[in-house]
Order: C-alpha cells, then structure tokens, then sequence
C-alpha cells in the first residue's frame, strides 16, 4: 500500500497543474520548459557546501529564511497558471 500511494503522489508531481505550482512558488519546475529560469550551467554537490549541516545552515537559515524569503511574494496571486479554480 505504501509504495502505491508513494507512486501516486511522485506521478501527481509531474503532472502539470503540480508544475504550475512550484512555478507560483518560485520553485523550478522538472517537467515543463519554461523561461521563467535560466538553464543551470553547473551543479554542486553537499560535500562542495562542506556537508550537509553546514549546507542547511548557510543556505537555508541564513540566505534563504533571511534574505531571499522576506523579499519573495508568495501569495497565489498569478491567475495565469490556476485552471478552473484550483
């Protein structure tokens, strides 16, 4: 039961409406191609940030909660993406 609800739920992720959402969210989609973001040049890996702890610490508590998300508008507000009242 649990790797068929763990099925649907992954399935749900890649449909279209769920990609809409992360793109409301400033999230970049994975399966819908869009100009909104640039394409990614390179990637880095954890132990590059020097671990995982060090990496949630710098990136997430101190630039994401910090300075990116207070300057971010996160409301629903973009009707553009939303279909028949989602």
């Amino acid at each position: 039961m649990e790797r068929s609800v763990a099925n649907e739920f992954l399935h749900y992720l890649l449909s279209e409406n769920a990609q809409n959402t992360f793109i409301l969210y400033q999230l970049r989609p994975v399966a819908i191609t869009t100009d909104l973001f640039p394409n990614l040049i390179g990637t880095i890996s954890e132990e590059e940030l020097g671990g995982w702890s060090r990496a949630h610490q710098e990136l997430i508590e101190k630039l994401w909660k910090r300075e990116i998300e207070p300057n971010l508008n996160l409301e629903l507000g973009d009707e553009s993406f939303q279909q028949n009242g989602e």
